[in-house]
């Protein structure tokens, strides 16, 4: 994403400098050079949170962690309608019929956290965390602390049991890019 911006920045900087607007010229090109260098250097040694659902880290890190939110989401009976991941970021929708608001939160809560259980970190995860949050503060004070609770020991024992699942996801994830 970086290496496209600065490309764009390099491009306008072209077109500043052929109307004449020199020292603009000059800073949109040092710009373009900063953004394209730390481009190439996220993208050779990993770490760096980028739009989306970054993981910080390498792509089979990324696909483990989408996986994670696959199986997360069979688990409680979801249903999976796509999973993508690129070399900085990955995404799964699903949907599921609920019986009430409780039992959507915690379902939500479960594919939410069960990626960051299957990729065993949660470097990158600030999103689904954000998502974690807001759908804790759609129920009543009082029953928030139990539904974490489920959602988290649910998540758990999906994970750890559908290890293998997990990596057959991943690898397919990883080597497509998507479900």
């Amino acid at each position: 994403m970086r290496l496209l911006l600065g490309l764009a920045v390099a491009i306008a900087g072209v077109a500043a400098w052929a109307r004449g607007f020199g020292p603009l010229v000059l800073g949109l090109l040092i710009l373009a050079a900063v953004l394209w260098v730390r481009a190439k250097i996220r993208t050779t040694t990993g770490p760096g949170a980028v739009l989306g659902h970054s993981h910080g880290g390498t792509r089979a890190r990324i696909a483990t962690h989408e996986a994670g939110h696959v199986v997360g989401a069979r688990g409680v009976g979801g249903r999976v309608t796509s999973a993508w991941l690129t070399n900085d970021e990955g995404h799964v929708s699903w949907d599921m019929p609920h019986r009430d608001l409780e039992d959507e939160v915690r379902s939500n809560l479960t594919f939410l956290i069960a990626g960051e259980y299957a990729a065993g970190t949660g470097q990158g995860c600030g999103g689904d965390r954000d998502s974690y949050r807001r759908q804790l503060r759609r129920l009543p004070t009082e029953d928030r602390s139990r539904v974490r609770s489920t959602a988290n020991r649910d998540a758990r024992r999906i994970v750890s049991s559908n290890r293998g699942e997990i990596r057959r996801v991943a690898e397919r994830l990883n080597e497509n890019g998507r479900l």
